[in-house]
This record gives structure tokens, C-alpha cells and sequence, in this order.
């Protein structure tokens, strides 16, 4: 798996909103209140001295600037945390997302044709290397009642479970 590149989303419109993600496998520090099923899934920060991670407090409401995305990005480095850090999106008022969790590409292919038919073209499609899941973000317009969160999941007769997540 490649680094993330935290760098460039400098200076872009979704600067503001980019987080790191704690690795699925990471060590939590002694304090933390995590559940191990919350990793690679919940915002984190990176503890040098400890070699351990722990929550982001205020990740709702936080706003990364290039220093935050340069320090992230340097995380990913040997010195430090030295793996790659996945990266996150802070949807809310003004972005909004649909997250495509399906191991089977014409199931993946078929909830983002989906998603087009209902809203439109994404502004952005974010796919992860050598799988279908992906994920699509839109503008929100802050003029409606915000919706937090919606799931859509059903199987294919297998034990595979295939969501399709709106995350606002």
C-alpha cells in the first residue's frame, strides 16, 4: 500500500476538511477509550514519543490547515510512524459523502451508478488501490436540514455484507 498524499489537498476546497485516520492495527496509548472496532475508521493522532495513537479530540468541528497536512504527511515516514496513514474526510455543511463498501465490482459499480442517477456527478472519487470500494463526494447545500447519516446494506446470498453509506 502507498503513503497517502496528505500534500495535495493543500490549498485545495477540501483542505479544511481533511483528517488522518488511525490504523486498523495501531497501538492505542494507556489513556485512550477507543474500541479496537473503532480503528482505521476514526480520526487519530499520532503520539512520537509513545509510538502509540490516540483519539482526535474535536475532529467534528476541527479545520486542518498546511501545516497539519505536511505534519501527517511526515507521519507516514520511517521516523515516525513509518506506514501509511489513511485519510479521512470531515463531511458535514458543506460536503457530503457516499461510501461504496462492497468487495464485488459489479455490486461496487452498480451502487455508484446508483448514487450518479440520484445526484448528479461527483466532485470528487476517491478509490482505494486494487478494490472496488470508492468514495463519492458532493457539494451539500446548507440551506436544507442536515442529515447525519444513512446505511443501506443487504447480501447476495453469500456471507458478504455490500453498504452503501451516506455520511453528511
Amino acid at each position: 500500500m502507498q503513503p497517502t498524499d496528505f500534500l495535495k489537498y493543500i490549498g485545495s476546497p477540501f483542505e479544511r476538511y481533511i483528517l488522518p485516520i488511525i490504523p486498523a492495527d495501531a497501538e492505542l496509548t494507556e489513556n485512550s477509550h477507543l474500541e479496537q472496532d473503532q480503528l482505521g475508521k476514526i480520526p487519530g493522532s499520532w503520539v512520537y514519543k509513545q509510538k502509540e495513537w490516540c483519539g482526535f479530540a474535536g475532529w467534528q468541528q476541527y479545520q486542518a490547515d498546511e501545516k497539519n497536512l505536511k505534519r501527517w504527511q511526515f507521519w507516514q515516514n520511517p521516523v515516525h510512524y513509518g506506514k501509511p496513514i489513511a485519510l479521512a474526510i470531515r463531511t458535514g455543511q458543506r460536503v457530503v459523502a457516499f461510501d461504496v463498501d462492497s468487495d464485488d465490482p459489479a455490486i461496487a459499480n452498480y451502487m455508484e451508478e446508483c448514487v450518479w442517477l440520484a445526484c448528479g456527478v461527483p466532485l470528487v472519487i476517491r478509490e482505494r488501490e486494487n478494490s472496488p470500494r470508492l468514495l463519492l463526494l458532493y457539494p451539500s447545500d446548507i440551506h436544507v436540514a442536515l442529515i447525519t447519516k444513512g446505511r443501506i446494506g443487504f447480501t447476495t446470498g453469500h456471507d458478504d455484507l455490500h453498504v452503501l453509506e451516506f455520511l453528511g
